[in-house]
């Protein structure tokens, strides 16, 4: 058995963790605040001011995609033996490939608010033509976002079972389920299976909405305690690497 621990070399791991909860926090806030823009919407007698409701969140969810992916890269430069390294590195390189795919996403979300009276036709056409590519990029960033999580959440569920730690490791896991979850009910979504009325429009969309939280909570908790767990140090003599 190994029974040094570097808690200095876990610092920067520990913090990254503390970043992906924070982004966690920020992607809460975004939802809550896309369902009280659908609410305002279905409520709404003018549509004046929805164009900069979008983009707002739109460039929150973009910002808190990059904190991410800064906290990922950040939790994935671990000291020997590196539990979760590999499953965070992995995840960072998908996250950098989403971040690629969203600024394009707003790149052209950007170009359809800048069409007006005045443009002309072949400016016009440019951009439609570019946002018929919009519902493709959503799936492929969509089975990014997917992987990318599983394997973030599979790298903390490693570090946790490295420290001793089975609760925690079984918070990543439960966060795993409910992703899974939510990837299930967001296919049926895109195979057709759409509320046709607003009132069970708002139904559907409050419960895809309490399961983003769930599984945001659940993430954002199992981030923040395998960080406070590598600062308080491992709980059993530590494995070896020939051992992981």
């Amino acid at each position: 058995m190994n029974t040094q621990y570097d808690r200095a070399g876990w610092h920067e791991p520990a913090a990254g963790l503390r970043t992906i909860a924070g982004a966690m926090v920020a992607q809460i806030v975004a939802v809550v605040f896309t369902f009280l823009v659908l609410l305002y919407i279905v409520n709404a007698k003018s549509v004046d001011g929805i164009q900069g409701m979008a983009m707002i969140i739109a460039v929150g969810m973009y910002a808190a995609q990059i904190a991410m992916v800064v906290g990922i890269f950040k939790f994935g430069r671990q000291p020997s033996p590196g539990p979760g390294a590999g499953a965070a590195q992995v995840a960072g390189v998908l996250g950098i490939i989403g971040l690629i795919i969203a600024s394009y996403a707003l790149f052209i979300m950007v170009k359809l608010m800048g069409i007006g009276p005045d443009s002309d036709y072949e400016e016009i056409r440019s951009v439609m033509d570019s946002a018929q590519s919009l519902p493709k990029i959503e799936v492929a960033a969509a089975v990014l976002g997917f992987i990318a999580m599983m394997s973030m959440l599979s790298g903390i569920s490693s570090t946790a079972r490295f420290l001793g730690r089975e609760d925690l490791a079984g918070k990543a896991t439960n966060a795993m389920v409910l992703v899974v979850i939510g990837a299930v009910i967001w296919s049926v979504i895109k195979l057709g299976a759409e509320p046709r009325t607003i009132s069970s429009a708002l139904m559907f969309a409050l419960m895809v909405m309490t399961l983003q939280i769930a599984i945001l909570i659940q993430v954002q908790r199992s981030a923040n305690g395998v960080a406070d767990a590598l600062m308080s140090g491992p709980t059993a003599p530590l494995p070896t690497a020939r051992q992981l």
